[in-house]
C-alpha cells in the first residue's frame, strides 16, 4: 500500500475519527484529518492493512503516533497555507487587471509605463510601490509566484519585470469624460436633484429611490450631500420623462433638474474626478465580479456567490462558534479586513452572535484564546476584492 490509506480503509476507520474527533472537542474536520494521516503513514513508512487498522482503531489514531498537538498543528499549517493561497490569488487577479485592457484603455499611468518600454516590460520594483499592491503585503517573490501560471502576463528572463503576453500592445487610451470641464453629451446626461432642507436623506436612499421609479434607466453615477445632489444617466434616457415624472425619496419630493451650460461645466469642475473614479472602480468590479475566487480551498464562481455563502451562514446559523466546516472560507474572507493585524491577535476560532450596536442584526465575531471576542465587518473584507 506504499504507507497512503486506501479507499477501502478509508471508509472502514469511521469509529476511528469519531474517537479522534471527540477527543479534539470536534475541532478537526475529518477531510484534514485524512490527509493528515496519510502524510503521517508516508513519513513513517508504515504499510497498515484494512484487518490492523480494524483491530487498532481509535487507540492507534489517538495514540502517540497521532497526538492531539500533531493534529493541532497540522490544521494550523492546513490555515496558513489557505491564506497564502488567498494572497496569491488576489495578487494575481491585480496584476492581471493593472495590464488588462479595461484598465489600460484609461489608466495613462500604466499605458505609458508600458509603451515607453521597448519590450512592454514594467519592474516590479513599480508595481510593489502601487497601493493595491501594498495592501496585499506583496513581495517580488509572491508577485512572481502569482503570475507563474497567468495566461495574460509574462516575465522577463531576469524575473525582475513583467509584461502582456507576447509582448500585446496596450489599447489606445480613451479621452477623459472629464477633460476640460465637460462631458460629451453623447456619454452621458447629468440630473440635478433638489429635497427640502429638513429632508435627512443618503446617496443611497437617491439611488434606491431613482432605480425603484425609473427601472428601464441606466443609472451610471450617483452623488448627493446635505440636500442637493446628481444622477448620471446613460445618453439614450429620456430625461424629460424624468423631469417631469419627478421623484420621492423616503416621502420628500425631489426636484429634477436636467444640467446643460455653466450649470453643467461647474459639475463636471467639481465632481469630475470623483466620476472618474466611481466609473472606473464600478468597471473593475464587473470584471472581478465574473472571476473564479478560491477562499479557503472552496471555488466561488463569482463575488456575488461568496457573498450569498457568507450572509447566508449568518443569517442561517444559531448564535455561537461557527460549524468548523465553515472555518477555513471565513478565516480567509477575514484575512482581507483592514484591520486584520490587529483584531486577529489570539485568534482561536469565529462565532456568531449580536451586533453590539444594533441588536436586531447578526454578524460575525473572531474569538481569542482567552474567550473574549471581536465583533468584526465582514463587508469590509469583501470590499478588498
Amino acid at each position: 500500500m506504499g504507507g497512503v490509506l486506501s479507499s477501502d480503509i478509508k471508509g472502514d476507520i469511521d469509529e476511528a475519527w469519531k474517537e479522534v474527533d471527540k477527543q479534539n472537542e470536534g475541532a478537526i474536520p475529518r477531510n484534514l484529518l485524512e490527509k493528515f494521516v496519510e502524510e503521517v503513514l508516508q513519513r513513517t513508512k508504515l504499510c497498515i492493512t484494512k484487518d490492523q487498522v480494524l483491530s487498532f482503531g481509535s487507540q492507534y489514531l489517538v495514540g502517540q503516533k497521532i497526538s492531539k498537538q500533531q493534529v493541532s498543528d497540522f490544521y494550523e499549517q492546513q490555515k496558513q497555507a489557505d491564506i497564502r493561497n488567498l494572497d496569491q490569488e488576489a495578487i494575481k487577479r491585480q496584476i492581471e487587471y493593472y495590464f488588462s485592457d479595461e484598465n489600460l484603455s484609461h489608466d495613462k499611468f500604466f499605458n505609458e509605463l508600458i509603451t515607453s518600454d521597448e519590450h512592454g516590460y514594467v519592474s516590479f520594483d513599480t508595481i510593489l510601490k502601487c497601493q493595491r499592491i501594498k495592501n496585499l503585503k506583496a513581495t517580488q517573490q509572491s508577485l512572481l509566484d502569482a503570475i507563474n501560471d497567468s495566461a495574460e502576463l509574462e516575465t522577463n528572463e531576469a524575473k525582475t519585470s513583467v509584461r502582456r503576453k507576447n509582448n500585446r500592445s496596450p489599447p489606445p487610451l480613451k479621452s477623459k469624460k472629464a477633460k476640460n470641464n465637460a462631458l460629451p453629451e453623447q456619454i452621458v446626461k447629468i440630473l440635478g436633484v433638489t429635497v427640502s432642507e429638513e429632508a435627512k436623506i443618503s446617496w443611497k436612499d437617491l439611488r434606491d429611490s431613482f432605480r425603484s421609479k425609473y427601472i428601464d434607466v441606466n443609472v451610471v453615477y450617483v452623488r448627493f450631500h446635505g440636500n442637493e445632489g446628481h444622477v448620471g444617466v446613460s445618453s439614450d434616457t429620456d430625461v424629460q420623462t424624468i423631469v417631469s415624472g419627478g421623484l420621492d425619496i423616503n416621502s420628500h419630493k425631489a426636484t429634477i433638474k436636467v444640467l446643460e451650460g455653466d450649470e453643467l461645466l461647474e459639475f463636471w469642475k467639481a465632481n469630475g474626478s470623483h466620476f472618474d473614479l466611481c466609473s472606473n472602480t464600478n468597471k473593475r468590479r464587473k470584471v472581478e465580479k465574473t472571476r473564479g475566487i478560491n477562499m479557503g480551498g472552496k471555488m466561488f464562481s463569482s463575488l456575488s456567490q461568496l457573498k450569498n455563502y457568507v450572509n447566508s451562514l449568518l443569517n442561517g446559523s444559531a448564535e455561537g462558534v461557527i460549524d468548523p466546516h465553515y472555518h477555513n472560507v471565513i478565516a480567509a474572507v477575514f484575512r482581507l479586513h483592514p484591520d486584520y493585524e490587529k483584531k486577529s491577535r489570539g485568534m482561536k476560532t469565529f462565532s456568531i452572535g449580536r451586533h453590539p450596536q444594533y441588536p436586531e442584526s447578526k454578524c460575525y465575531f473572531v474569538v481569542r484564546e482567552d474567550g473574549t471576542q471581536e465583533d468584526f465587518s465582514i463587508s469590509k473584507c469583501l470590499q478588498q476584492l
